[in-house]
């Protein structure tokens, strides 16, 4: 616990298997964004994809070829909107 070690990506992309290094850029790309603190960015529930969306924007549409959920930008849900 509390370790700010770590290990040179060139050591890691030998060491692991190529699916694993693929997962772990991922996770340090969201990383990333998150501490940018970048406003209107949203993320697919179903695949992780994230984008910028207009304010006005309350469905989030996947663009992701395998992906291409479409949901409530807000709670992450089935779109809702409008309210019935």
């Amino acid at each position: 616990a509390g370790c700010s070690s770590g290990f040179p990506y060139g050591l890691l992309k030998k060491a692991l298997p190529p699916k694993v290094v693929t997962k772990y850029d991922e996770l340090q790309a969201r990383a990333a964004v998150e501490v940018a603190g970048v406003e209107g960015l949203c993320q697919c529930p179903k695949c992780g994809f994230q984008a910028m969306l207009d304010p006005a924007e309350r469905i989030f549409s996947c663009p992701i070829a395998d992906c291409r959920y479409q949901s409530c930008r807000e709670c992450g849900e089935p779109p809702h909107i409008p309210l019935k």
